[in-house]
């Protein structure tokens, strides 16, 4: 889904989704932020909980524990 006010999608839509993804057992998700060029990577901890946000933003390279050899600079996102 691509949202051009992502304010509104940090406060009406993300916290729904933060906890179905948690209920469906989602391991991992991403949220990027366009307007401050970053990823938030969402981790899935073994008690079924968010506990773990990395932001990725300018040079950084996300490396996915869910698809191993996926490397994705955060640049050219």
């Amino acid at each position: 889904m691509i949202f051009s006010n992502f304010r509104i999608f940090f406060q009406d839509f993300l916290p729904d989704k933060y906890s179905l993804y948690e209920r469906v057992d989602v391991k991992e998700y991403w949220v990027i932020d366009p307007s401050n060029k970053t990823l938030s990577a969402y981790i899935l901890n073994e008690q079924g909980n968010y506990a773990r946000v990395v932001v990725y933003a300018g040079e950084d390279v996300l490396k996915t524990m869910l698809f191993e050899g996926l490397d994705i600079r955060i640049e050219d996102v």
